[in-house]
């Protein structure tokens, strides 16, 4: 399998980022039970979990690569910053500082000189803080500014994580394999506990790692439409039976592979929307709930939806030409 450029690649981020938004749209608005893809995998998987999958399995395969190519700490870490801290940056400054005091119902006096907006920035060097003060208080899931933010101390953790296995000299097939069995027994464990964060963090680690054990064995994988048929519908059964979960992160990579690397491409004008996706999701959360914020704080999931995917397009192509773009390099990897 070679890892070519992929103009699907960059159409399934796009849609990723859009199913995190129609996840989103059912949460914020306390109709979660009846989102979708809840309804069909009978509350196993929803939108949301298999988006955040999809982005930690190609981050954990396209950073173990560029690693492989620039091993270098100090031009490892700066890229990797580059890639996620400038948009996120932005998203969190205009959050608090802008956003914040129009919505608040803290007058702006006592909105500035409380320690809780100031406290919100830290959400700039991947330190979760999920409110701010008076901020959408009244809306009926929760005040959560951005709880999409809750991936980036979990992204940043992997590309700690594979960079040290890379200078101990672990980053390997034969370790990566080894590491592999008490990965994935572990991943039993956190299902059996059935802690619904535990599952969500562990499970992007978990395909972050699947990322990286596939670009090891990269020259030994071999593509096939066929096998990819038969693991959606293998993952379909285990849905019904209630199994879903315990082999999505298997099977959902190889998936992923096949319709990145084996099938017809999609023009590059569409691929291109792909670059977008993360500063969709970056602004994609606080602009729906500014969106419930406006009716009232009650609204339909399909109301929100309708109003927010558009917007948050519209803001994520704005956001990513001032806080990706000028920080891209020139024929860099293609990013996550």
């Amino acid at each position: 399998m070679k890892l070519e450029r992929s103009n699907n690649l960059g159409l399934i981020k796009f849609l990723a980022a859009i199913a995190v938004i129609i996840h989103h749209s059912f949460a914020l608005t306390c109709h979660e039970q009846d989102a979708w893809m809840d309804v069909l995998t009978r509350g196993q998987l929803g939108f949301g979990g298999l988006a955040v999958a999809i982005f930690f399995f190609f981050s954990g395969l396209l950073v173990t690569k560029s690693l492989m190519k620039k091993p270098e700490a100090k031009s490892y870490f700066i890229q990797r910053a580059k890639r996620i801290m400038p948009a996120l940056a932005i998203v969190v400054v205009i959050s608090a500082f802008i956003m914040g005091p129009i919505v608040s119902t803290l007058g702006a006096k006592e909105y500035f000189f409380s320690g809780g907006t100031y406290k919100y920035l830290l959400n700039a060097v991947f330190v979760p803080v999920h409110e701010l003060p008076g901020v959408f208080e009244n809306n009926a899931a929760m005040a959560t500014v951005n709880g999409a933010l809750w991936t980036l101390p979990v992204e940043v953790a992997c590309y700690i994580g594979v960079f040290i296995l890379y200078k101990l000299k672990l980053l390997t097939k034969k370790v990566l394999t080894v590491m592999a069995v008490p990965l994935y027994a572990l991943w039993v464990g956190v299902l059996i506990y059935n802690n619904s964060f535990y599952i969500s963090v562990y499970r992007a680690g978990l395909m972050f790692f699947a990322g990286m054990l596939v670009y090891a064995y990269k020259d030994d994988i071999r593509l096939s439409k066929l096998w990819a048929v038969i693991g959606f519908v293998v993952l379909g059964v285990l849905s019904v039976v209630g199994f879903l979960q315990y082999a999505f992160v298997i099977i959902l990579p190889y998936i992923l592979l096949v319709l990145c690397w084996n099938i017809k491409q999609v023009p590059e004008a569409i691929g291109k929307v792909g670059n977008v996706s993360y500063s969709i999701y970056l602004c994609g959360f606080p602009i729906q709930q500014i969106i419930v914020h406006l009716v009232g704080g009650i609204m339909s999931p399909y109301d929100n939806m309708l109003f927010a995917v558009p917007i948050s397009i519209v803001f994520g192509i704005v956001l990513w030409a001032v806080g990706e773009r000028p920080f891209a390099k020139k024929n860099s990897p293609k990013r996550i």
